[in-house]
């Protein structure tokens, strides 16, 4: 039995491995899909509202070459102090308590702590606010292509955490028809559902990207699957002129939901 007072204090029990006691932090947003066209450049911010646990914290873009890249990791420290009378007075008069709620609980502020490249490991408390700037840059010379990188966040006590990237580089020119156009399900507790979004013919040839934005953990894509159509003629029954024929491929995406807890909805939204 591993004592719970000792673990309180930092203590770790002979038995209990490093990774037992590694905690994950929650980043934001989970999975990046960013569209730029020839020439453009964004940036894009990835967050850790609330770091889980004191770590030194390294961050690098895995695959992103040039496309994609770090420009730095900023900290920021979480402070507490009293509202001032200036604060207090711009707040409406009534109701009263509003400002005398605002009086007892005061203000908490973000204060710049330290900034890094990513690869000098920063320092951080636990309830620091951690920033990770990314940028997005495609040359005016750059042909239509998705870049499928990898932002990888370690800290010393936490967990790795892999947040997939994805960079369309290219302008739009059609847009494809998706069924069903909204989904909505119901389950028990403990209860798995899987759902199909198809593209049935797919308007132009393109390299296809899809993702469950906002589901975290009960929502998630499980596969993206793309059918080539194939003419087939028949030598026997009364289908003499082949099998339907289309001109685009057939693209399906297969969400999974997980439900655990009663009661709860869950919403996202499927990318492509």
């Amino acid at each position: 039995m591993v004592d719970s007072a000792a673990l309180e204090v930092g203590w770790t029990h002979p038995m209990v491995s490093e990774e037992a006691v590694m905690v994950k932090p929650l980043v934001e947003p989970g999975t990046i899909c960013l569209r730029a066209a020839p020439g453009e450049t964004h940036a894009l911010e990835v967050v850790i509202a609330k770091a889980p646990a004191g770590a030194s914290v390294t961050a690098s873009v895995v695959n992103g070459g040039s496309l994609v890249t770090l420009k730095q990791v900023v900290t920021f420290e979480r402070i507490h102090r009293a509202a001032t009378e200036e604060e207090i007075e711009e707040l409406p008069r009534f109701p009263p308590s509003t400002r005398e709620r605002f009086r007892r609980s005061g203000v908490e502020e973000h204060v710049d702590a330290r900034s890094s490249d990513g690869r000098t490991p920063p320092t951080v408390a636990a309830g620091f606010l951690v920033q990770f700037h990314l940028e997005f840059s495609a040359t005016q010379q750059q042909a239509p292509e998705v870049t499928a990188a990898t932002l990888v966040i370690e800290g010393s006590t936490w967990e790795r955490v892999e947040i997939p990237v994805f960079f369309l580089i290219g302008t739009a020119t059609s847009v494809p028809t998706v069924e069903p156009a909204a989904i909505r399900r119901a389950a028990e507790p403990g209860e798995i559902l899987t759902q199909d979004v198809v593209i049935a013919d797919a308007p132009s040839a393109a390299r296809a990207v899809a993702f469950a934005a906002k589901g975290g953990p009960i929502i998630r894509l499980q596969k993206l699957i793309a059918l080539r159509p194939v003419k087939r003629n028949y030598t026997e029954g009364p289908a003499q002129s082949g099998a339907r024929t289309s001109m685009g491929f057939t693209a399906t995406a297969l969400l999974c939901c997980v439900v655990r807890e009663p009661g709860r909805e869950a919403r996202a939204e499927l990318s492509a």
